[in-house]
């Protein structure tokens, strides 16, 4: 297998994809099976020609997806703010890439979802997915132990652009199940640290968390934070996100039992908060406080166990980034620097989706890395 990757800055989007194509194809003659292009909201009026040139460039039996998005990573850089355009190329050899659009519709029993299924022996999915008409955690944690990687594009104040095969949609989502002779390995890294103790959820309904060990919502958040030290207060004061449980009798929980989702609002009349994700009445969770130091330590762990050398696909939350690490560059520096891929591009995202434990979820202030490449 092979792997290369091209950026360009410029804010002509038809330059910006010479530049970056050219980038990535020099040097080999044969087209890419899989082409991945990601490019900031400077090019979303040329994402048509971003597609249709994306289309062109893949092999006869390749596939070329790609979105909009607020910022994009290339190698050991973030461009979050800015124009830049990335392309990712990989040529397979004898595994294969299939093309899915996917799109949800309500049902009698809740959200159903239709499209292409992936094919069998399948070794893990990227998938890229509109906020608002895809549930992209419910997708994802559906295929069990297929790996899924991939995020909602970032800012959620943009409609979205998703593209795949010269086409663009605006809503549902699209996907490249990847088949045969690869291996697809997946690492997610949380942004925080568990404070206070676990807890039941006992009232909720969708994303909507009434009661939380049988108390308002709201009161148990500003409990938990009156009895934090005071740099645990600070971090909350920036924002708390809310930990799930995926042992509910797991002992001695760390960040890396729980999946992170956001907490989005607080509506201090009903004492509810509304949550990042669907949430059940039942469910074991723990308030995490924002951390850059933890943050930094848990990405670098989580690499660790990557092989490194092969291509490497990133989603880092829109909520990291420079502001948080007081830095630019952290997360696509760090994992350059300790994998040393052949071709490392990836997404600003305002969600991002990866296993944990052997199933894959929606996370919040996360970043999700994929290796890719031989089995």
């Amino acid at each position: 297998m092979r792997f290369a990757s091209g950026v360009s800055i410029s804010q002509d989007t038809g330059d910006a994809l010479d530049e970056a194509l050219r980038r990535s194809l020099t040097g080999i003659s044969q087209a890419p099976d899989l082409l991945v292009c990601f490019a900031t909201f400077h090019h979303g009026r040329s994402a048509p020609t971003v597609a249709g040139r994306l289309a062109s460039a893949t092999s006869m039996t390749g596939v070329s997806i790609g979105a909009i998005s607020s910022g994009v990573i290339a190698g050991s850089e973030e461009f979050e703010s800015g124009a830049a355009l990335v392309v990712w190329a990989a040529w397979l050899d004898n595994a294969s890439a299939s093309a899915m659009r996917l799109v949800a519709f309500r049902t009698d029993e809740g959200i159903g979802i239709g499209g292409a299924d992936p094919p069998e022996n399948t070794k893990g999915i990227l998938l890229l997915a509109d906020p608002y008409s895809f549930p992209a955690g419910q997708f994802a944690t559906s295929l069990g132990s297929v790996p899924v990687v991939g995020g909602v594009p970032g800012s959620l104040t943009e409609e979205s652009m998703l593209f795949i095969d010269g086409q663009i949609f605006t809503n549902g989502a699209v996907a490249v199940a990847l088949s045969g002779p690869v291996s697809f390995r997946v690492v997610v890294s949380p942004g925080g640290t568990p404070v206070g103790e676990p807890a039941i959820v006992t009232k909720a309904a969708g994303r909507v968390i009434e009661e939380i060990a049988g108390l308002p919502a709201v009161r148990f958040i500003e409990e938990l934070i009156v009895r934090l030290d005071e740099a645990s207060q600070k971090n909350a004061y920036n924002g708390v996100q809310i930990g799930v449980a995926l042992d509910e009798y797991a002992e001695n929980r760390g960040s890396g039992d729980y999946r992170i989702i956001s907490v989005t609002a607080a509506d201090r009349a009903s004492g509810s908060i509304l949550v990042g994700d669907e949430i059940f009445v039942g469910s074991t969770v723990q308030f995490h406080v924002r951390d850059p130091q933890a943050a930094s330590g848990a990405l670098n762990d989580a690499v660790a166990g990557l092989v490194g050398g092969g291509g490497m696909l990133m989603f880092s939350c829109s909520g990291r980034g420079r502001s948080f690490f007081d830095q630019p560059h952290h997360d696509a520096s760090l994992v350059a620097s300790a994998c040393q891929p052949a071709a490392l591009v990836g997404m600003i995202s305002s969600a991002e989706i990866g296993p944990v434990a052997g199933t894959s979820y929606l996370h919040s202030y996360s970043a999700v890395v994929a290796e890719i490449g031989e089995p």
